[in-house]
C-alpha cells in the first residue's frame, strides 16, 4: 500500500508540472461545442433519501431508463448537464464516496451510484455531458452545526483550507468517471482568489485534461470569460428573482454571440486563442429548480437558433418532474427540438447576409472598412463578393475596404457566393476635412484592459469590429465612468470632430451616452455637447471653432466599458497677429444652424461660395464680399451639405448641417 501510494504521489506531481502550461482556456477543448445546444435538470441526491419532497423519487429508486425516454425524444441536442451533488446547496452528492462518508455520515451521500449510471446511459446514446459543480461543497447554509465542526475537524487535520478541502471532493469525482465528463459549470465562484480557480482547474484536469471549464463569476450582461481558465462561458442570465429570464434585456447574450463567439474576460468579441466559447445557461422556468413554465416558445427558439446560427452554444435548465424533465417545459424542448432539425437540415446552405455599417459619411483622405456577416454559421461557403455601383466614386476591395475616388453617393454590396443574397452599404464620399490633428496628438485613457491602449482611437483606421484591433478598451465602474483624450500638443480653433463607434452587436450600445469636452491650454472648457444617439458607426460633431487643445470623450453610463474606434479632429492653426497667410482661413458658423449660416473668408477681398449636396449639385450660390457674407438656408432640407468657398487662389470645402 506504502508503495502505491508513492507512485500515485510521483504520478500527480509529473502531472502538476506537465499541466500547469495546459489549464488556462483553449478553443480546442470547447471547439466541438459550436452551433450546439442542450439541457439541463438537477437530478436527485442523498438530500431526497432523508427530506422527500412528496414524489417518493430520490436517488436511490430513481428510473433512469423513463429519464432517457425523454432524452432520446431530443433529437438534436449534443449535451446534458447533470449536478453531482444538490445544486448550489452543495452538501449532499448522487454518487458514493466511501472515504468522505465515513468522515462526513452515510446521510449525504446514496448507496446507489445513481449519477455514474444517468452518466453511461448518456455516453450510451452518444451524448457529451456536461457537471454542475457549487464551489461551496460542504455548505454551513444547510448543513447542522454538528456536521460543519467535523468538516472543519477533518480539515484542520489535513491540514486544508475549505477550498482545498472542497477540492479534492472534486478531484475525486474527476479521477473515478474520467473523460466520460466532458466538461464542468462551476458555480458561485466570484469570491473565489485566481490561486483557488486554479486549485479547482488542476483537480478537474487531474480526471481529463480535456475537459472544458466556466466559472460563474458574473450574472447577466455581456456574458464573458470568467477567469483566464475558463473555455467557455459560463452565461447565466439576469438573476431570476429580479426579473424574468425571458426579459428581453437577455437577448442581449445571444447578440453577444453573434458578434463573437469567442468571447473575453470583458465580455468583448476576441478569436485570439485563450479566449471563452460564448456560452448560455438560461432556465425555461420561473426559478432554477421550478416554477411555471412561461417562458415563450417562439421566443426561445428564435434565441436558441440565432446562438446556434452565430457558433455558440445554449442550455435550457429545465425543471425536474418525478423521473424526467416537468411536462409543460418538456413538451417546450420537443418544439425546440423539432425547429432546430429543421433548421440543421439546412445549415449547409447561406440563408442571409448582413452588411455594417448601413451607411456612413467618408471623407477623401480616409477608407473605411465594411463587414458582411453571414448566417448560419454552419454554411460551407461564407464567401462574399464585393462590388461599387460606381467607381468613379468608391472602389471596394476583395475584403470589403472601401477606398473614396470623388465626392458622390455610391452604394457598396455584398453578394453571396452560394444564394446569391446581397446587402449593402450606402457610402456618402464627402471632401477632405484638412489635416486630422489627432494623428499627431497624445491619447490617454481612464484604464487600459486587453491591452487595447488609447492610441488606438488614433491609429488612422476607423475599423470599429473588435477583432481587428483598432478598438480602444476603458474600464467604467460603478464608482468611475470611463474616459478617453487626446492632447493635440497646440490650440487650434477646433471646427470638426468624427467619433468612430465600435459596430459589433454585442457593444455598441456602450456609445448611446457621452459627452465630448474641449479644452484649451490651460484647461478652460470652451466647448461641450451631450450625445444620446448611438453612433452607427460614427458622429460628426461641430464644435463652432472653439479653441482647444484637448479633446475629450467622457461615458455617461456606469460599470460600462468606453470603445473608440477613432476620433479625428479637424481644425485651423490660430496665427500670430502678424501672419498674413490666411488665404485658406474658413469659419462657418453656426453651423448646426436653422435659418442663416455665416462666411468668414478671412484675407480674401472677394470670393464666391456654393452649397451643394453630397450628389454635386449646386442649390445656392453667390459671392463673398470684403471675406464676409450670411446665406439664407431656411429653405433648404434638413440634412447635410458642402460648402465652398473659391477665390483665385484656391477653393476650400466645409460639411454643414441643415436643421
Amino acid at each position: 500500500m506504502k508503495k502505491q501510494k508513492i507512485i500515485l504521489l510521483l504520478m500527480l506531481i509529473a502531472f502538476s508540472i506537465t499541466a500547469k502550461a495546459q489549464l488556462e482556456g483553449k478553443h480546442s477543448r470547447s471547439v466541438d461545442f459550436r452551433g450546439t445546444w442542450g439541457v439541463r435538470i438537477l437530478l436527485p441526491t442523498a438530500y431526497d433519501i432523508a427530506f422527500p419532497d412528496g414524489s417518493g423519487i430520490n436517488a436511490e429508486n430513481f428510473d433512469v431508463d423513463l429519464f432517457m425516454q425523454q432524452i432520446n425524444q431530443l433529437t438534436t441536442i449534443t449535451h446534458v448537464n447533470i449536478n453531482i451533488h444538490r445544486g448550489h446547496q452543495a452538501s449532499w452528492y448522487s454518487s458514493p464516496y466511501p472515504e468522505m462518508e465515513a468522515i462526513m455520515g452515510s446521510d449525504l451521500f446514496p448507496k446507489r451510484d445513481f449519477f455514474g449510471e444517468v452518466l453511461d446511459a448518456l455516453k450510451q446514446r452518444g451524448l457529451k455531458v456536461m457537471v454542475y459543480f457549487s464551489r461551496t461543497g460542504m455548505d454551513s447554509q444547510y448543513l447542522t452545526a454538528a456536521q460543519m465542526n467535523t468538516w472543519n475537524t477533518y480539515l484542520s487535520s489535513e491540514g486544508f483550507t475549505h477550498y482545498e478541502g472542497v477540492a479534492k471532493i472534486l478531484e475525486y469525482y474527476a479521477v473515478k468517471f474520467g473523460n466520460k465528463i466532458d466538461g464542468w459549470w462551476v458555480d458561485r465562484a466570484s469570491v473565489m482568489t485566481t490561486d483557488e480557480h486554479e486549485l479547482f482547474v488542476s483537480a478537474i484536469r487531474t480526471g481529463n485534461p480535456d475537459a472544458m471549464i466556466a466559472f460563474h463569476v458574473k450574472t447577466g450582461m455581456p456574458i464573458r470569460q470568467g477567469t483566464k481558465f475558463c473555455d467557455y462561458t459560463a452565461g447565466h442570465p439576469v438573476a431570476v428573482n429580479t426579473q424574468p429570464t425571458w426579459t428581453l434585456s437577455n437577448v442581449g447574450m445571444v447578440e453577444n454571440i453573434e458578434a463573437g463567439p469567442w468571447i473575453d474576460l470583458n465580455g468583448n468579441p476576441d478569436p485570439s486563442e485563450g479566449t471563452a466559447l460564448g456560452s448560455i445557461l438560461m432556465p425555461f422556468q420561473r426559478k432554477w429548480r421550478d416554477g411555471a413554465a412561461d417562458f415563450p416558445t417562439a421566443q426561445a427558439i428564435e434565441w436558441t437558433t440565432r446562438a446556434m446560427a452565430g457558433g455558440g452554444m445554449y442550455s435550457w435548465a429545465v425543471a425536474r418532474e418525478g423521473n424526467g424533465f416537468a411536462s409543460p417545459q418538456f413538451n417546450q424542448l420537443l418544439d425546440i427540438d423539432a425547429t432546430v432539425a429543421a433548421y440543421l437540415n439546412n445549415t449547409n446552405n447561406v440563408s442571409n447576409v448582413s452588411v455594417t455599417p448601413d451607411e456612413v459619411d467618408l471623407s477623401l483622405n480616409n477608407t473605411i472598412q465594411l463587414t458582411a456577416n453571414v448566417t448560419p454559421y454552419h454554411a460551407l461557403n461564407k464567401a462574399v463578393n464585393w462590388t461599387s455601383d460606381n467607381n468613379l466614386i468608391a472602389t471596394v476591395s476583395a475584403s470589403g475596404l472601401v477606398t473614396p475616388i470623388a465626392e458622390g453617393i455610391v452604394t457598396i454590396t455584398a453578394t453571396t457566393d452560394d444564394g446569391g443574397f446581397t446587402d449593402n452599404s450606402i457610402v456618402n464620399v464627402v471632401p477632405e476635412l484638412g489635416e486630422n490633428l489627432a494623428l499627431n496628438g497624445t491619447a490617454t485613457q481612464s484604464t487600459t484592459l486587453n491591452n487595447r491602449g488609447p492610441e488606438l482611437a488614433i491609429d488612422n483606421n476607423t475599423d470599429g469590429v473588435y477583432n481587428r484591433g483598432s478598438v480602444t478598451v476603458a474600464e467604467g465602474t460603478l464608482e468611475s465612468k470611463a474616459w478617453w483624450e487626446v492632447d493635440l500638443g497646440d490650440e487650434y480653433n477646433i471646427n470638426i470632430i468624427n467619433i468612430f463607434n465600435r459596430i459589433d452587436n454585442c457593444c455598441i450600445q456602450r456609445l448611446s451616452d457621452f459627452t465630448l469636452f474641449v479644452y484649451d491650454s490651460n484647461g478652460n472648457q470652451t466647448y461641450s455637447q451631450t450625445i444620446t444617439t448611438t453612433p452607427n458607426p460614427d458622429v460628426t460633431i461641430n464644435a463652432s471653432a472653439a479653441v482647444g487643445q484637448v479633446i475629450r470623450i467622457e461615458s455617461n453610463l456606469t460599470d460600462t466599458n468606453l470603445n473608440l474606434a477613432e476620433v479625428q479632429v479637424f481644425g485651423d492653426v490660430i496665427l500670430g497677429i502678424e501672419d498674413n497667410s490666411k488665404a485658406d482661413k474658413l469659419l462657418v458658423y453656426p453651423n448646426p444652424t436653422s435659418d442663416s449660416i455665416n462666411i468668414d473668408f478671412r484675407n480674401s477681398e472677394e470670393a464666391s461660395y456654393s452649397i451643394v449636396n453630397y450628389t454635386g449639385q449646386i442649390l445656392l450660390s453667390g459671392v463673398v464680399k470684403n471675406g464676409t457674407t450670411s446665406i439664407d438656408v431656411s429653405g433648404l432640407s434638413s440634412g447635410f451639405y458642402l460648402i465652398r468657398i473659391s477665390n483665385e487662389y484656391k477653393t476650400v470645402s466645409r460639411k454643414i448641417i441643415k436643421n
